[in-house]
Parts: C-alpha cells; sequence; structure tokens
C-alpha cells in the first residue's frame, strides 16, 4: 500500500494563541488551535467554563503552546 506524504504543521505562536484566547476564548478558539479539539467543545459549550476557564488559561497559555510544540516535534 502506497503511504502518503505526511503533511507537517508549523509551530504554535504563542501570539496567536493569546490573540485567538482574547477574542474567541470563551468559544475554545485557543483550545482548537493548540490542538485540544475536546476542552475546545467543552469551552463551547459552557462560554469557557463559565468564564473560570477563560482566566485560567490567560496564565498558562504559554505553557500550552510549549506542550504543543514538544508533541508536534516528537512525532516528526
Amino acid at each position: 500500500m502506497p503511504q502518503r506524504p505526511f503533511i507537517q504543521k508549523p509551530p504554535a505562536n504563542v501570539a496567536t494563541a493569546y490573540l485567538l484566547w482574547f477574542f474567541l476564548g470563551l468559544f475554545g478558539g485557543h483550545r482548537f488551535y493548540l490542538g485540544q479539539a475536546q476542552f475546545g467543545v467543552v469551552y463551547l459549550l459552557t462560554f469557557g467554563l463559565f468564564g473560570i476557564g477563560w482566566i485560567y488559561d490567560l496564565f498558562f497559555i504559554p505553557d500550552m503552546v510549549n506542550r504543543h510544540n514538544f508533541m508536534l516535534q516528537q512525532y516528526t
């Protein structure tokens, strides 16, 4: 069976994650961007865990971006 070419995703950017957090954070935009679709859906349905999760993410976005980029690096 022929293999499909691997499509490499660019690393996530902290500034982009913060912009998504600010404008679409209550709907999980930054979580979708960082590959956390399950949390993105939860944020979408609960408006950012009723705002508490949105505030929490303000402080932890750099760590989430680093973990996302590390996982991308591991699988390439």
